[in-house]
């Protein structure tokens, strides 16, 4: 059902088996033509996702091919992600489920058919292999969780270094990041960083280490114009 739905809203959607390998999906070409597809979804069970193949799914997230599921396959990510599942006491089954989006307040009222869930923590993101990643909607009447994500680093969906990164930040922020200009002291804008709700894995810091320091103001995006003034803080 769900496919035939993402077709009539004209997404090009091409159905492959269980058994499909990476090769098979590179095989299937974007929308503008590039190798690849531009994003590749599993489908709903039924099943238990503790004994499913999870092969795939981490080749896809190792190839950064954007992924999402509904069901079986968000239960799936999640297990990709290196958290656990676990079989419901009682089911989600039909209509009237609330569900919240821990990022907005925003809830929801869904249908749903689901007998397994993510044991993943509700109140922090998790590293993993693919950068952090956390859960972004629960269930209002027993906290289960129905959706994860995995977060993309600033630094990776702008294409920067770590350096780029601290002085578009400075920039953006003068008073909260005066304190980092010309010196080197990491642990400081990972501090404000992260206070804006920016992530930064935990894999990153060294190289933040290495890229602040006088490195910050060598940096490219810094001019006369633009450069802040340091002030105590």
């Amino acid at each position: 059902m769900t496919p035939a739905l993402m077709a009539q809203e004209g997404i090009e959607v091409h159905v492959l088996p269980a058994t499909a390998t990476i090769a098979d999906v590179l095989a299937v070409g974007g929308a503008d033509g590039s190798p690849g597809p531009d994003g590749v979804f599993f489908s709903n069970g039924p099943g238990d996702p503790a004994t499913a193949d999870l092969t795939l799914l981490r080749e896809v997230l190792d190839r950064r091919i954007p992924f999402f599921g509904i069901c079986f396959g968000n239960q799936l990510l999640g297990r990709a992600l290196g958290f656990g599942t676990y079989k419901l006491k009682y089911g989600h089954r039909g209509i009237n489920q609330p569900v919240k989006d821990l990022r907005t307040g925003r809830v929801e009222i869904t249908a749903q058919n689901h007998g397994f869930a993510v044991d993943a923590p509700l109140d922090k993101p998790t590293a993993t292999r693919w950068g952090s990643a956390r859960v972004s909607h629960i269930c209002l009447n027993d906290d289960v969780v129905e959706r994860v994500q995995r977060l993309r680093p600033i630094a990776e969906e702008m294409d920067l270094t770590m350096a780029q990164l601290a002085v578009a930040w400075v920039l953006q922020n003068p008073n909260l990041g005066c304190a980092i200009i010309g010196a080197s002291r990491p642990k400081q804008v990972v501090e404000n960083v992260a206070a804006t709700g920016v992530v930064i894995p935990p894999e990153y810091l060294a190289r933040i280490d290495e890229a602040l320091g006088d490195a910050v103001v060598r940096n490219p995006l810094l001019t006369a114009e633009n450069t802040p003034k340091t002030r105590p803080c």
